[in-house]
């Protein structure tokens, strides 16, 4: 579900498997990343498979780590999305091989294009450091696991956009983008009152909300989600909703917004917990009669922690 972290890691999984302890483990190895790298430029997910031992993880600097079918389910949805990739360079710091297991950390960056979810050309570069398990099978050596240790990840063309700088920087646009930040304004302060009704009146009655898994929510399911987070949250210390991106033309508008909301939430214990949510997604907004109404967001990326630990967002939405 998270579209660059996918990207970055899947394409360090494939790139981390050099320097072996002796000769042939070094030859057999390299042939293993070098068939991965190929495997993922030709978006063959089989053969991405095939290279991975059937208990494979992966591991992100934070959060949970994933089984092989969640890796390879997030990958997929990125082969679809890389355009190219522009530069790939590692540096094996360390290797040992014990029995059957080899143990590699690797100082990896890559720089990719691709095309995110508001349609845009981006380049994500991503200067990460690695421990990669592999091992020795009756079919050669496999990937048995990654773990990210560090990483820095930069991806151009994403910040927030001031009014007055938008491109193109028509009359019309400027006026669009003005109503729907006061609407994002009206989200947030119903949100934090539990006007229901009143938050409501912001969608058509068409809306629709889409997820990275293939998940498609309507109005109703939006209503009873949105009931079951005010009676559960107490409060929001902190929230903010920035917009990354802004196009308008014939009574429609796009908007990319990045968004970083910390909560205080209450379990069906009575207990209470610190939640923040970090998401990507791009709205679609309509103008109507009763004024710019909220039709469709397309959920990139979300990523939740409760008490400083991952959850899965989309646990129970397919």
């Amino acid at each position: 579900m998270q579209r660059r972290t996918w990207l970055a890691l899947g394409l360090l999984l494939s790139a981390s498997a050099s320097l072996p302890a002796h000769a042939d483990a070094k030859k057999d190895v390299e042939a293993l990343m070098a068939r991965y790298q190929q495997a993922f430029r030709k978006k063959d997910i089989a053969a991405m498979r095939a290279m991975t031992m059937p208990d494979f993880t992966m591991k992100p600097l934070t959060g949970r780590a994933s089984t092989r079918q969640e890796v390879l389910s997030g990958l997929l949805a990125q082969m679809n999305a890389v355009q190219s990739i522009a530069s790939w360079t590692l540096t094996i710091e360390r290797f040992s091989v014990k029995g059957s297991t080899a143990t590699a950390i690797v100082r990896e960056r890559m720089s990719a294009v691709f095309r995110d979810g508001y349609g845009n050309r981006q380049t994500n570069v991503t200067a990460s450091r690695l421990r990669d398990t592999f091992r020795r099978t009756p079919d050669g050596w496999k990937y048995q696991k990654a773990e990210e240790l560090a990483a820095d990840r930069k991806q151009d063309g994403i910040g927030y956009v001031g009014v007055d700088k938008l491109t193109p920087a028509t009359p019309g646009d400027k006026a669009a983008r003005r109503a729907i930040e006061a609407r994002y304004a009206e989200y947030r302060n119903y949100m934090r009152r539990g006007e229901l009704g009143a938050l409501l009146a912001l969608y058509t009655s068409d809306f629709s909300m889409d997820y990275p898994n293939g998940r498609t929510y309507n109005r109703s399911q939006l209503e009873s989600s949105m009931r079951q987070t005010m009676a559960g949250t107490k409060s929001y210390p902190s929230w903010t909703m920035k917009i990354g991106r802004f196009s308008s033309e014939s009574g429609e508008a796009r908007v990319l917004i990045i968004e970083d909301m910390q909560s205080i939430v209450v379990d069906a214990g009575g207990h209470r917990h610190n939640q923040r949510v970090v998401d990507y997604y791009v709205d679609t907004w309509v103008k109507t009669p009763k004024g710019w109404k909220l039709q469709n967001t397309r959920v990139v990326r979300a990523n939740v922690t409760v008490d400083g630990k991952a959850v899965d967002v989309f646990k129970g939405r397919g």
